[in-house]
């Protein structure tokens, strides 16, 4: 369909790209069965080629007959224009331009109110919370209570009841961040209200495991498998802290560019490490059975991967995304698909790797059908 554009709005990602979404005036086009009345422009260097501003004339597409999409300029507009500063913060954005594309970013890494959001819950999911969802840390940080990780745990309820907080909203909040298990079945609030002053009082309360703190902290270029990488190679959080980027870059699974993303954003968050180290507790890789073996799991599992993946990784053993000559043991189930193709590839290439389902997995973790981690 063709539709005029009347305002182009910016979102601005946790990683700090901003998003361009030109908006047409209502009731829209129709297509694919639904009144359209936005659609996505991919980046600024886009824009700016298709000349979308105010005023032009473009055809629009349904991906998967699902998400619009620009398609190509009908009409150019008589001026294009993109936000000098960001929305959010109001820094100075720039435009960084690679093979592929053309992005406009803030730059404003630590400080940008939209790319901490997605930080923060990141942060907290990985740690297991739930229940803090993109409204609620809208309004911690829109009341000043969030800007690290360690301001999660000086949170009081009485500093969300002033921010608008309902009491029992202010409590489960607290309660959710210090880890108190299923907060919400317990109704009496002086009662959950003594459990978070207890959680509280004192030293590091919360233990993670190394490889997820990493993770936990969404170091841009880094993925969740770096954390085991970093966690398998260094042994403890103070030598990945200390390490320099060639020492970073003698990890397996990390290249040169990623190893220096890595060791930039320690050497300058320091001060913000020892004081999230407060709170928490780092615990050091563990060994056991699986020690110095790798395993990767693909499909759906009873009651989830994530399950399986912690009764490894509790014995030692470190899991990658997908199967590779290094892998040790794939454990499959229903939907596997592609990677266990690749499993069996690598297998009829000579690699010692064991391709295995839940089952025989439970006989090598020696459980039996009474223990409650079997399924």
């Amino acid at each position: 369909a063709i539709a005029e554009v009347v305002g182009i709005n910016w979102g601005v990602g946790k990683h700090g790209r901003l998003t361009p979404v030109a908006f047409f005036a209502p009731p829209g086009v129709r297509l694919a069965g639904t009144n359209v009345v936005n659609c996505t422009i991919h980046n600024v260097g886009q824009l700016i080629e298709g000349k979308v501003g105010i005023g032009a004339k473009i055809r629009v597409y349904k991906a998967g007959e699902i998400i619009p999409y620009w398609a190509e300029t009908i009409s150019p507009a008589p001026h294009v224009d993109y936000p000098k500063n960001c929305p959010s913060c109001g820094a100075k954005t720039a435009i960084k331009t690679s093979k592929t594309a053309s992005d406009l970013v803030c730059e404003n890494t630590d400080l940008c109110p939209a790319q901490n959001v997605g930080r923060l819950v990141g942060y907290l999911s990985t740690f297991g919370v739930k229940g803090i969802a993109e409204s609620t840390m809208n309004s911690l940080i829109a009341a000043g209570l969030v800007k690290t990780y360690a301001d999660f745990y000086r949170i009081t309820v009485e500093q969300l009841l002033k921010a608008g907080f309902s009491e029992r909203e202010a409590i489960l909040t607290v309660a959710r961040i210090n880890m108190i298990e299923q907060p919400d079945q317990i109704k009496d609030n002086s009662k959950l209200q003594d459990m978070i002053d207890r959680a509280q009082d004192g030293g590091p309360r919360i233990k993670i495991a190394l490889n997820k703190f990493v993770a936990a902290l969404n170091i841009p270029g880094a993925s969740k498998g770096t954390g085991t990488s970093l966690a398998t190679h260094f042994g403890t959080l103070e030598k990945i802290v200390d390490a320099s980027e060639a020492d970073i870059s003698l990890v397996d699974d990390i290249g040169p560019k990623k190893a220096g993303a890595v060791y930039a954003w320690f050497s300058s968050h320091k001060k913000e490490i020892a004081d999230l180290t407060k709170y928490v507790e780092v615990e050091k890789p563990k060994t056991g059975i699986f020690s110095g073996k790798t395993f990767c799991f693909s499909g759906s599992f009873t009651p989830d991967k994530e399950h399986w993946i912690a009764l490894v990784e509790n014995e030692g053993a470190k899991v990658s995304t997908a199967p590779s000559k290094k892998t040790n043991y794939f454990v499959w189930g229903p939907g596997s698909g592609s990677k266990k193709d690749r499993a069996e590839e690598l297998k009829k290439e000579g690699v010692a790797i064991n391709i295995i389902e839940v089952e025989d997995l439970e006989k090598l973790l020696g459980l039996d059908k009474d223990d409650d981690r079997a399924f």
